[in-house]
């Protein structure tokens, strides 16, 4: 059940259901463990809702799936046709899907740099590694250079987040571009022009992040952008139109601990890295950040 939750919140409709005259399935019919790292995922999945909705503008504008084969991002490497259980969640995420019941796996990552997903751990690519698996976290990994916004917890879709986006930026050697796209989720006045678009741009020779000036007539509703500089390191002199920014370090961790279950006992460590972050007004204009 715990894998079923994990793989839907990487998925385009993540939903849990059973049916009539059957056993109940809300992930409290399955004990405070289960519980707890069905809330993790189920967390995440909200706080990614501004990535997910852009990836599938993006579906709207080239025909690329949300979830993606790995045959699809890296058609010339060979390997990728041999995982069948991994996959793509739009270009940043690669996830690893395995059964409940599976102790050890093997996970190929593609040519590149990769990140985990809740370490901030680098690995180098083009080779398969083998690893012990846990029912409290899914394998996931973010690829170089991957531009993905997210948002605050709510908790359903009509629940407005606070008025900062959090853009989480992650160091790379490739160059990279995310479109940010919002309208209003409800009514077609998208095709009047009604909405926010903005290109978000990684350049990795210029050492750069460009935020392009906005298109559409419609306001995004984040009045401040947070960005998130992961693997920048902590001695990175970051300019924000040419004049030094100011910069804070936070611990980020996309999930919670899962308890121990034991009063006498230690709790679970929080798994997470310190990263840089910048909050800057959301304005309008074009932007450039400097590192």
């Amino acid at each position: 059940y715990t894998r079923w939750v994990q793989i839907g919140a990487f998925n385009p409709y993540f939903r849990n259901h059973t049916g009539v005259n059957t056993k109940s399935s809300e992930p409290w019919a399955y004990g405070e463990e289960v519980l707890e790292i069905a809330r993790n995922y189920i967390n995440l999945r909200y706080k990614l809702l501004p990535y997910l909705y852009s990836t599938f503008y993006e579906a709207t504008q080239n025909g690329q799936p949300v979830v993606r084969s790995l045959a699809i991002n890296y058609a010339h490497d060979p390997n990728t046709y041999k995982y069948q259980n991994q996959f793509m969640f739009g270009n940043a995420f690669l996830v690893a899907a395995f059964a409940g019941s599976d102790v050890f796996g093997a996970v190929y990552l593609p040519k590149g740099k990769w990140y985990n997903l809740y370490s901030d751990e680098l690995s180098t690519g083009n080779k398969e590694t083998i690893g012990k698996l846990v029912n409290s976290k899914l394998p996931v990994f973010v690829k170089e250079s991957s531009i993905i916004p997210m948002q605050s917890l709510i908790q359903n879709t009509t629940e407005q987040p606070t008025d900062t986006l959090n853009v989480h930026i992650y160091k790379g050697d490739v160059n990279n571009s995310f479109v940010y796209y919002e309208d209003d989720g409800e009514s077609y006045n998208y095709e009047k022009g009604e909405f926010y678009k903005r290109t978000i741009s990684y350049n990795a020779a210029a050492k750069s992040i460009t935020f392009d000036k906005k298109e559409g007539s419609a306001s995004s509703k984040f009045k401040q952008v947070r960005l998130y500089l992961h693997g920048f390191g902590d001695n990175a002199s970051i300019k924000v139109g040419g004049k030094q920014a100011s910069v804070k370090s936070e611990f980020v961790s996309f999930i919670s601990p899962i308890s121990k279950f034991d009063p006498t006992g230690t709790a679970n460590p929080t798994e997470g890295s310190n990263t840089r972050t910048i909050t800057l007004p959301n304005s309008s204009d074009k932007l450039v950040i400097n590192y």
